[in-house]
């Protein structure tokens, strides 16, 4: 057997294994919407948190989904975020503090966070459902 044959079914060993569509489709889903989160490097913290306490998700495919996302490829969700929230939030009074930078900080990270976890779930969504796909018709 060629060495690249044998490479590919390594791999395919390691991410397929014992799991079926829905577990790895659910791991990369996962690390997707962890990695898309701005927790600032604690993200794997988290995700090894929940593949402790919930063991039949496909662990590789989860770290998969962490290197996918790397910084680089988080710039442009976040300005999607920034965007999204803007024009969510156009119109919306806001709290006024005695000190303006605490005005700024809090429409920002308002407009942000909320129009970045929902960016955050429909990227894993999108995943989840494209890759259970895909593994369904391949397997």
């Amino acid at each position: 057997m060629r060495i690249s044959n044998r490479l590919k079914k390594h791999w395919a060993d390691i991410f397929l294994g014992d799991f079926t569509p829905h577990n790895i489709a659910l791991g990369l889903a996962l690390g997707t919407f962890i990695a898309l989160l701005p927790t600032f490097g604690f993200g794997i913290l988290v995700a090894m948190g929940i593949l402790f306490f919930f063991p039949h998700i496909n662990k590789p495919a989860t770290v998969f989904a962490f290197i996918l996302w790397n910084p680089f490829t988080q710039i442009p969700v976040y300005m999607l975020s920034i965007h999204l929230g803007s024009f969510l939030f156009e119109g919306i009074p806001i709290v006024k503090y005695d000190i303006e930078i605490l005005n700024q900080f809090y429409t920002f990270t308002r407009r942000f966070l909320v129009a970045h976890v929902l960016v955050s779930l429909a990227c894993s969504l999108i995943i989840y459902l494209s890759i259970r796909g895909l593994l369904k018709i391949k397997l």
